[in-house]
């Protein structure tokens, strides 16, 4: 649990999933955007997404260059930070990590993904999206601030010992997995000026790892740095982990130790200019050849499903312990998850084994969340999009979502592109962004201020995306030939 209290959060790779070229990877913000993809056939070969951030542990601005920290000397006393309790009679140091030293519940949330080969087939109203990938969440939800500093300072935090703390629910959670999916999205409805599309994913799942531990209530003390003494807990820790739990040995032995169904649906509205796009001072005169639109809006449900693991799983339950007391925690060498749970068992519960439910089995709720897009084009290539990201649970235990609020300007043609989100993060983190793609290629940030050095380092974000965007109908989309048109190219030209 302590090595869990890195915090992290997530951010959603707004360069990608803004974007009108970006294809089956627009897909991971809303599933009915694959009705919106400028490419008749758009491959994913690679694409990856990884955000941390902390409202708890970060590293000072004149610490941090963007490649100083993998060489950095953390003994260095010029990387030390000292702070005083004069009425504790305590000295803090600090080494290059440091800690925001308030009463704030602590969240957190990691989000690692890597999407493998993937395709998305748009024809006429249909389009098919078959998409693979890697994901890895850790979150945490209302974890106290002495918790938080036991964990990273230590049982010998002085300024914390022997004081009665009282605290309620909280989480952690893990979850890593494969998904497997496949998509399907229908414009059931257009008449030249406004077009109305739907979108469904189901994903198969296949769990590689997952840890949790819940806290209903905890009343307890830590008298001096040795000893705990619990007054009252009630809390449920489970493993599916890949690892031999008395030795803490790595193995991939099975590789899946769970499966599951999860799934995606989003619907989008756009409201169409009945005309090419126009053509930019920086393309050239082919480079709207779009159809393009006014604006469009969409909404989605995303990540809803969970995982059942079965496979290597225990469930550890320590319910009404009352007045119990852990003694020679600083002596206490645990050299694996069996031996600590082992111990915490014969502690808190008096027998070794009492903690050892007979559950062979547990459910994780994926990282759920509603997400609800805003896109106006401005003409001329030029484009804003609004993005909101809630998440919300559909059971415990789970991986909790951040909120995402996000604002992004952007340039975009079908040579290359330009984002600038703007976003903040539970209301509480704001940061600007850049993200830039290459005719398939993009590389972007949301975190640009840590990347440069302009702010203290709470996380360091980076995504990416390559693949290849095929049209084959270009051709007859330019041809100038005067066929008869559609009705529905008729009926752009209707008085209404």
């Amino acid at each position: 649990m302590f090595i869990l209290l890195q915090p992290s959060h997530a951010q959603e790779a707004l360069g990608i999933v803004n974007s009108n070229y970006t294809g089956v990877n627009s897909l991971w913000i809303n599933p009915a955007n694959a009705a919106n993809s400028r490419n008749t056939v758009s491959i994913n070969i690679l694409a990856g997404d990884l955000f941390v951030n902390s409202n708890y542990v970060f590293v000072h601005r004149k610490d941090y260059g963007l490649l100083k920290i993998f060489r950095v000397n953390i003994d260095d006393p010029k990387y030390m930070y000292i702070y005083s309790y004069p009425e504790f009679n305590f000295t803090d140091t600090v080494q290059y990590y440091d800690y925001y030293k308030n009463s704030t519940p602590k969240r957190l949330y990691l989000n690692e993904r890597i999407a493998g080969p993937s395709l998305l087939y748009k024809s006429g109203d249909h389009a098919f999206s078959f998409t693979t990938a890697f994901r890895s969440n850790v979150s945490g939800t209302n974890i106290p601030c002495d918790v938080a500093n036991f964990g990273f300072r230590g049982l010998d935090f002085i300024p914390q010992q022997d004081i009665t703390y009282s605290d309620g629910h909280f989480e952690i959670a893990m979850l890593s997995w494969i998904e497997l999916g496949a998509g399907y999205t229908y414009t059931f409805y257009n008449d030249g000026r406004n077009s109305l599309s739907a979108g469904i994913s189901l994903k198969y799942l296949l769990g590689t790892a997952a840890a949790y531990a819940t806290f209903k209530n905890i009343t307890y003390r830590i008298p001096y740095q040795d000893t705990l003494i619990v007054y009252d807990m009630n809390a449920t820790i489970g493993i599916a982990l890949p690892m031999d739990y008395s030795t803490n040995k790595f193995s991939l032995s099975p590789l899946v130790r769970g499966k599951g169904i999860g799934g995606d649906i989003g619907i989008t509205y756009e409201r169409l200019t009945g005309r090419p796009a126009n053509s930019s001072l920086f393309s050239g005169s082919n480079s709207g050849e779009e159809n393009d639109y006014q604006f469009r809006a969409g909404i989605s449900i995303l990540d809803v499903g969970r995982i059942n693991f079965t496979t290597s799983a225990e469930v550890h339950k320590f319910n009404n312990v009352t007045n119990r007391i852990w003694p020679g925690l600083i002596g206490f060498k645990g050299k694996s998850i069996g031996q600590f749970l082992r111990s915490a068992s014969y502690n808190l519960l008096g027998d070794s084994a009492a903690s050892l439910s007979d559950q062979s089995n547990f459910y994780m709720w994926l990282p759920s969340a509603l997400s609800a897009q805003f896109d106006y084009n401005f003409g001329n290539q030029v484009y804003l999009n609004a993005t909101f990201v809630q998440g919300i649970t559909f059971g415990s235990p789970g991986i909790r979502r951040e909120t995402l609020l996000a604002l992004t300007p952007r340039y975009e043609t079908r040579i290359w592109e330009v984002n600038l989100p703007l976003s903040i993060v539970d209301f509480k983190h704001p940061a600007i962004g850049l993200a830039v793609r290459i005719y398939s290629l993009v590389i972007g940030t949301e975190k640009l201020g840590t990347l440069v050095n302009l702010t203290n380092v709470r996380g360091l974000d980076l995504y990416f995306s390559l693949g290849i965007n095929l049209n084959p109908k270009t051709g007859e989309r330019h041809s100038k030939s005067k066929g008869c048109e559609s009705i529905r190219e008729y009926k752009r030209y209707q008085v209404h």
